[in-house]
């Protein structure tokens, strides 16, 4: 159920985007077929694949990206295709928590750069957004 806060959150913000398309995808378990992502946000010249991860502790493991294949392949397939994976440190209602966009290529960098099996906050310091800077969606542009 944490989940799907931060899909939620994205969901309500993609919706808002003027000339953009997006869609929720659907993992069919009938049919086997796993997705690269949680969305696919169409705008600008720009697709995009985003999946969302939120974290209720202080780590993210990497196996938990159990995407992060399909989502690297989407990317570097197009010039104007690219991966998102969004991390979000859940704090008790969405002003709290804190929004980590990365490009999935950096994320990979930083997977294979690690001697650690997850991050931390501190460790992406660097991609880090609160809630308003989250919701402009600059990052996605």
């Amino acid at each position: 159920m944490a989940k799907q806060r931060l899909e939620n959150t994205l969901k309500d913000m993609l919706c808002d985007v003027p000339k953009s398309y997006y869609m929720k995808l659907q993992v069919n378990p009938m049919a086997h077929t796993p997705t690269p992502g949680d969305f696919l946000f169409v705008s600008a010249g720009r697709n995009s694949i985003i999946e969302c991860k939120e974290c209720s502790g202080t780590s993210f493991a990497f196996s938990r990206f159990t995407q992060k294949e399909a989502l690297l392949v989407w990317h570097r397939s197009v010039t104007r295709n690219i991966g998102y994976i969004v991390i979000s440190f859940w704090k008790g209602t969405r002003k709290k928590s804190t929004y980590y966009p990365i490009r999935v290529d950096d994320f990979d960098d930083i997977i294979e750069k690690s001697s650690k099996k997850s991050v931390n906050e501190a460790d992406l310091a660097r991609y880090r957004l609160d809630l308003y800077e989250f919701q402009t969606l600059k990052w996605l542009f």
